[in-house]
């Protein structure tokens, strides 16, 4: 499998760090610990042995999270580094060959490159002024085919 380069990204993380006003950037100034948790929680966090990690998140965590939606257990929850990680195994997961994704516009552009290297096909179905920056629903039932396999969405 060959990967298309996500240019974009490459210029952005050639970058990012040099630059006094970054106007692509998405994010927030990142916090420190200190700013974050409680003493309490420093304390509990200076005791964690170092090793290795769950490879699906630590147990607490995906209950805490489970715990925000009705009806879900830490068994419904899988923790990712990151949205690339969480993309490509969506991606690949649910993919190959004749398969196809629809994908709002504006999104994650790895997606579509990961679907590419995957021989499926990118329909891509853009927010629209006309609707108040919505997705337009004809549009999409009528994109939506027996080869659809993903609809991928992307919420700020």
């Amino acid at each position: 499998m060959k990967f298309e380069p996500f240019e974009l990204e490459r210029i952005q993380s050639l970058n990012e760090n040099w630059v006094d006003v970054n106007l692509s950037e998405s994010g927030i100034d990142p916090m420190s610990l200190k700013e974050l948790m409680s003493e309490s929680e420093l304390e509990e966090l200076l005791s964690l042995p170092l090793g290795y990690g769950h490879t699906i998140g630590e147990p607490k965590l995906r209950e805490r999270i489970a715990s925000l939606y009705e009806g879900h257990t830490a068994s419904n929850i899988l923790v990712t580094s990151g949205s690339s990680e969480a993309i490509f195994l969506t991606a690949t997961l649910l993919l190959s060959g004749e398969d196809e994704l629809l994908m709002m516009t504006p999104n994650y552009l790895s997606m579509s490159g990961i679907a590419k290297s995957l021989g499926s096909k990118v329909s891509f179905i853009p927010l629209e002024e006309e609707s108040d920056w919505s997705w337009n629903l004809d549009k999409l039932r009528n994109a939506v085919s027996q080869n659809t396999k993903l609809i991928s969405l992307c919420n700020p």
